[in-house]
């Protein structure tokens, strides 16, 4: 998954936390490969052992 900002930086950052929980909870599901932010800091990388791209959407559906 590749993901733009659409939102200020500062913006982004206040969910920041949140969103790292949200990976946290897909490493512990075993689903996460790796995630990064792009820099410059223009959106983010998820990459997810997922079987369909509608897997994947869906285990991204609650990200903060």
């Amino acid at each position: 998954m590749i993901s733009t900002y659409l939102a200020p930086l500062d913006e982004i950052d206040q969910a920041r936390a949140d969103h790292l929980a949200f990976l946290g909870g897909l490493s512990e599901a075993g689903v996460l490969v790796s995630a990064g932010r792009q820099n410059p800091p223009a959106g983010g990388v998820v990459l997810l052992d997922a079987a369909t791209a509608q897997q994947a959407r869906d285990l991204m559906a609650d990200d903060p």
